[in-house]
């Protein structure tokens, strides 16, 4: 019953989320136009920044994802009551996380993964679960040999994906850490997951 009511919230709060015409239009604004339509609208910059850094994720555009994930995360205070907050400073700081790997300053990735595991949650981090962006930047510090940090990040968000879907992948990544092996930290790794278990 618990889960039920809990997915019924969910839908709702989502629903109520994306009905929202900005959030629609924007998957097909590109990125000048995003930059030029959020500024008219004022407050749905917040939304510009989080859906430009989702693209410059996908690019593998450190230059990018440093710039609009540290302005995502200046304003983010402003906006501590807003749907798309907790999807801000996990985003912002996995981003941040991702670009100081790649750059060796390893102390400042897992500062940033340290800040991301304080997220408070959201619709879409409760809904969609693990990995609801790229977490990649794990198997990365792993490499360097930081499984007790990667650990604790992993426990910290266990406590807004509680659901046996998320937990799939949780147990599926700690006996893979666990076993000196390397996850890759993506969706595929749960539906093995749930085939194991």
């Amino acid at each position: 019953m618990k889960k039920m009511i809990f997915a019924v919230t969910s839908i709702f709060a989502l629903s109520g989320c994306y009905s929202n015409p900005f959030t629609v239009k924007t998957s097909k604004l590109n990125d000048k136009e995003l930059v030029q339509h959020s500024t008219e609208l004022g407050t749905h910059y917040f939304y510009s920044l989080s859906e430009r850094l989702g693209r410059a994720v996908e690019a593998k555009d450190c230059p990018k994802m440093e710039s609009l994930a540290g302005e995502l995360l200046a304003i983010a205070p402003y906006y501590s009551s807003n749907w798309n907050y907790g999807n801000a400073i996990f985003d912002g700081h996995m981003a941040l996380a991702s670009c100081a790997v790649k750059e060796k300053k390893i102390d400042s990735a897992i500062n940033h993964i340290n800040e991301a595991s304080k997220t408070p949650g959201s619709p879409q981090l409760s809904t969609f679960g693990p990995p609801y962006r790229d977490m990649s930047v794990l198997s990365d510090l792993l490499k360097e040999g930081r499984k007790k940090e990667v650990m604790v990040f992993l426990s910290n968000l266990k406590r807004f994906w509680d659901s046996e879907f998320s937990q799939d992948y949780f147990d599926f990544w700690e006996k893979e850490i666990e076993q000196n092996r390397i996850p890759k930290f993506d969706a595929g790794e749960g539906e093995k997951a749930s085939k194991i278990n």
